[in-house]
């Protein structure tokens, strides 16, 4: 059933059941009680629309004359009541169409209405999230400043401290060189003094040579003008080349110094200038700090794609707090060590890191340090590869040694 017929179907029901009512009641009251078509008319207007209103008027106007001539058999009423009554349920349907029209008006704009609220509070809630996370990271951000403050206010302090120790560690060679000089320019000196002078003048320039290489050295890492000369290199012959380099320094102190085996034919893809420079450093160290009677051990052994150098004493050991601070620029455990300015290690770490690999060292008090590094390996041959995985234990699945985080 379509909706038309429906709504036109109420106007005709309303009408004959407004017309029953009215019938029923005229028998038994003093007077017809033509108003009661009121309500069919406002019925269909509340519920039927317009069109079936308009009928539900003319069918009760045409009722009202129908319950005269079924009541009386004659009019009793004149054509102006009639039009009267029609007129009056006329007003009463456009006053009810209209007031529903209005209610439907206002309901459909209420719904508009809280719809809109409904998607505006959603944006809101949107922004309100929106705002919550840009606020959260203004404070992610705040506290990432305010930590790199933190960490650049300390560098440059350590900075400033570290110049003067280096502008100390300048003055005192060159005031021997200027000493010396003025010793062998003005006075009257026999060979063998002039040349105990001259081998003083010596090692104090090359004192300020050195520590003007590792600030150039530095220069160069940070600004990425460090240049490599890769190579197939040997592992045995740096190792080698390392011990004899410290080995009367080691044997004048009463430290013994060593090399473990290693195969001949296990070579590193490297610079092999810089990976000397690495392992001097870090030999250089341990020869400061080892007492007499100590011993330092260097090693080398395969693990997967790496060569693992490593660098073992027995000396003192180092703090726990300081593991991580080692590798740093400038940094000394004690700002009252004059025995170097905190350079060698962070230099060291600079080229491990430039071949592709990593450094680290582990240490306990009392019971020494081991420092390793990696360098990329270059594939073994026959039975050197078969010694160095026997020598590993499970070859390159054996357990790395643990690093520090850097």
């Amino acid at each position: 059933m379509s909706d038309t017929v429906r709504r036109y179907g109420i106007a005709v029901l309303a009408s004959g059941l407004g017309l029953g009512a009215v019938f029923l009641l005229g028998r038994m009251l003093p007077f017809e009680p033509f108003l009661l078509f009121a309500v069919p008319v406002a019925l269909t207007s509340r519920y039927a629309g317009g069109g079936p209103t308009a009928l539900t008027v003319v069918l009760s106007a045409i009722g009202i004359e129908a319950t005269l001539i079924l009541s009386t058999g004659r009019f009793r009423f004149s054509v102006g009541e009639l039009w009267l009554h029609a007129a009056i349920f006329g007003i009463v349907a456009f006053t009810i169409d209209s007031t529903t029209e209005a209610l439907r008006k206002a309901r459909r704009d209420a719904e508009r209405t809280a719809d809109h609220l409904e998607d505006l509070n959603v944006e809101l809630e949107q922004q309100m999230d929106h705002v919550q996370t840009l606020s959260d990271e203004l404070q992610r951000a705040n506290r990432s400043l305010a930590l790199a403050r933190d960490v650049a206010e300390e560098a440059s302090r350590a900075r400033e401290e570290m110049l003067g120790v280096v502008a100390h560690d300048l003055r005192n060679p060159l005031n021997v060189v200027m000493t010396t000089t003025q010793l062998v320019a003005d006075g009257e000196l026999s060979g063998e003094k002039r040349g105990q002078l001259l081998s003083v003048m010596l090692r104090a320039a090359k004192r300020m040579n050195r520590l003007i290489e590792d600030l150039l050295e530095v220069v160069r890492q940070e600004s990425g003008k460090m240049k490599l000369d890769l190579e197939e290199v040997s592992v045995a012959s740096l190792l080698a080349q390392t011990a004899e380099m410290f080995q009367t320094t080691a044997a004048e102190k009463g430290i013994s110094l060593r090399v473990e085996d290693t195969p001949p034919s296990l070579s590193v893809w490297g610079d092999s200038e810089r990976i000397m420079q690495v392992l001097s450093n870090l030999v250089g160290n341990a020869l400061k700090f080892e007492a007499s009677g100590g011993s330092i051990v260097l090693k080398c052994e395969l693990r997967g794609a790496e060569a693992i150098f490593s660098i073992a004493d027995s000396g003192p050991g180092i703090e726990g707090e300081d593991l991580d601070r080692l590798f740093e620029k400038f940094w000394q455990r004690s700002r009252t060590d004059k025995r170097g300015v905190g350079l060698g290690l962070a230099i060291a770490r600079g080229i491990v890191e430039a071949h592709g690999g990593r450094i680290w060292v582990e240490s306990r008090i009392g019971d020494g340090s081991t420092f390793y590094f990696t360098l990329p390996a270059v594939s073994l041959r026959g039975e050197d590869l078969q010694l160095a995985t026997l020598g590993n234990g499970a070859g390159s699945t054996g357990a790395e040694p643990a690093r520090m985080s850097l």
